[in-house]
């Protein structure tokens, strides 16, 4: 019998001073055999095995990590199924990768069944089948969860936009593919479909829809001033040209590129700049190195954020948003090549900070190489990211100092339920760390994510990423 069912005080203390190995050594040896239930719960034993499946994941030890939620899942299938959102979210991160479609749509079964309970996790499940292409298991996902999620008394107003959307974008490509076939689409059908998922039903709104699916951009001298009276409205017309543009030049799904372009948007959004700025096209695309890299640092750095593959998905997603951008004469030349510079400096911060888990964001090449990539460059990225995979890091047999940023046994537990939460950390430049709660959204415009600074993150990946505490969600309103 294992010494934690008989002397548990005694048995942590051996874990806690233990080395890594010893640790997951002791870990599976309490996990092969039954522990009651209460007993489980008031050792608060899901807080070690989540910090030592954190450490295999960390490391590349994913086949450990796995059979340690086997484990879990076969003599403790209670405690795994009120938890399985902080093991089956890494997990499917690498059956995504490795294309294991059987078991992507297994993990997925826990998030479609329970949504309220897994909200946080699920919408950065929900990024990485959007990113990878996976557009059927997301649109199924999405419309399996968001009534759930909608009228669920524990989240706040608007959590579900970010299920909404993604059914709304699969609708307008159907009826993109209907109209690129010459065939009618019926837009009240369309519409009262939509409409169960956000969208705003109208046929004002249908009919701005269906206009800029079928007509392309055109350049007029009244666009500036266009701009600056309905910004909103050139900016949706600019959304779906994009997809259109993606879907025909890349076979990328709306669904997909949607993403891509809402968080470019975002991070033009949140830049410190005058309003009159705002007001013309050129200005308001306008980046700066400096504001991109606290952007995506805010994405993939915070102590608290679950959407990296969003800040790995605005970095490579820039040129194709800005070569069609320049493409139909939104912005100057002189902005496209700011805004590509910028990328090709910061995705070496990116790729030095994340060298052993870039294969967790590798869908950056599934997606068609951009124009402005030479074939050479693409394949040798593709290359280290895959390979990225390989770098597997023995436990070490030495017992390691606890860290300061442990949230399994420095921050009390909290629950996913109740009103949203907003906090931040001051600090300076490059190394400080912010996250901020969500604005209000227009209907199906895009999602504003966190911020926090980018090279920080190349300090924080090492120590992974401790998103897995339970804060209150933060849901994404939309209005009309």
């Amino acid at each position: 019998m294992s010494l934690l069912l008989t002397d548990f005080d005694q048995w942590y203390d051996q874990f806690v001073t233990a080395s890594p190995k010893q640790q997951h050594e002791l870990l599976v040896d309490a996990l092969s055999e039954p522990i009651p239930s209460d007993y489980a719960e008031e050792i608060d034993l899901i807080a070690s095995v989540l910090d030592v499946f954190d450490m295999l994941i960390r490391q590349n030890l994913t086949d450990q990590a796995i059979q340690l939620t086997t484990l879990l899942q076969k003599h403790h299938s209670e405690i795994y199924q009120r938890e399985f959102q902080y093991f089956d979210g890494q997990l499917l991160q690498y059956s995504l990768f490795h294309q294991a479609w059987q078991q992507v749509q297994e993990y997925l079964s826990r998030f479609r069944d329970h949504p309220v309970q897994s909200i946080d996790q699920l919408i950065s499940v929900l990024d990485n089948l959007r990113l990878h292409g996976a557009t059927d298991l997301a649109v199924n996902l999405c419309r399996a969860t968001y009534k759930m999620v909608a009228t669920s008394s524990q989240l706040i107003s608007g959590a579900e936009w970010d299920l909404g959307v993604v059914v709304i974008m699969d609708l307008f490509e159907q009826a993109h593919h209907q109209l690129q076939q010459g065939e009618t689409v019926d837009w009240s059908k369309v519409g009262a479909d939509a409409a169960k998922f956000g969208f705003e039903n109208t046929p004002k709104k249908c009919q701005e829809v269906e206009k800029h699916l079928t007509e392309d951009w055109q350049v007029s001298p009244d666009v500036k001033k266009a701009f600056k009276q309905d910004r909103g409205l050139i900016l949706r017309h600019l959304l779906l040209e994009f997809c259109r543009y993606m879907y025909c030049q890349q076979q990328m799904s709306f669904v997909c590129s949607e993403l891509i372009w809402s968080t470019v948007l975002d991070c033009c959004n949140h830049q410190d700049r005058p309003k009159k700025q705002l007001t013309q096209p050129d200005s308001y695309f306008s980046i700066s190195q400096q504001a991109l890299d606290k952007y995506v640092g805010q994405l993939v750095g915070g102590l608290l954020s679950m959407r990296q593959a969003q800040g790995f998905a605005v970095l490579w997603g820039i040129p194709y948003v800005y070569k069609f951008l320049l493409d139909k004469q939104i912005i100057r030349e002189e902005t496209y090549h700011q805004a590509f510079k910028a990328t090709t400096a910061l995705k070496g911060f990116l790729i030095k900070g994340f060298q052993q888990s870039l294969w967790q964001y590798n869908f950056v090449h599934v997606w068609q190489r951009p124009a402005q990539v030479s074939a050479e460059e693409f394949a040798s990225e593709t290359e280290q990211f895959v390979k990225s995979a390989e770098q597997v890091e023995p436990l070490s047999e030495e017992p390691q100092e606890r860290s300061d940023f442990s949230f399994l046994h420095k921050t009390p537990k909290q629950e996913v339920f109740g009103k949203a939460e907003s906090s931040s950390s001051g600090g300076q430049n490059i190394s400080q760390a912010t996250k901020s709660t969500q604005p209000p959204q227009p209907i199906w415009e895009p999602p504003k994510p966190r911020k926090s600074p980018l090279q920080e993150a190349a300090k924080l990946s090492s120590k992974g990423k401790k998103g897995k505490s339970k804060k209150s969600n933060k849901g994404f309103k939309s209005s009309s």
